[in-house]
């Protein structure tokens, strides 16, 4: 699960003696304390595609999807969310057409915006 852990190794001679190194600390699990908004994946994509980001601090969120002309189409997430997770959602674009798309993460006072191709 996710934490930060501890642990040390043990080496054994082949005479039987053995010996620990120092303690290591690691992160497992957790996404980095920053604001980042990946690619879509698949990109192109028909007619569902998924959207990860990472936020900086917990707040409110808000991911939107725009046509080319700048038109809001729909928000896809408007909600509070942490910091440390990798979030995902996932847009099912099947009432829209063909087409390139912009979909722009609103968080803590910062905005991201990336490209996305439809194709049918």
């Amino acid at each position: 699960s996710p934490g930060r852990y501890a642990y040390r190794i043990r080496q054994i001679d082949n005479d039987g003696s053995f010996a620990f190194t120092a303690a290591l600390e690691v992160e497992v699990g957790l996404a980095p304390k920053e604001f980042m908004l990946s690619q879509n994946y698949p990109n192109p994509f028909n007619p569902t595609t998924t959207i990860e980001f990472t936020l900086q601090e917990d707040g409110r969120v808000v991911l939107k999807l725009y046509d080319l002309s700048g038109r809001e189409l729909v928000t896809m997430l408007d909600e509070d969310r942490k910091a440390g997770y990798y979030q995902s959602v996932t847009l099912d674009a099947s009432r829209f057409g063909s087409g390139t798309y912009f979909y722009r993460l609103q968080a803590g006072g910062r905005v991201l915006t990336r490209k996305m191709m439809l194709l049918k």
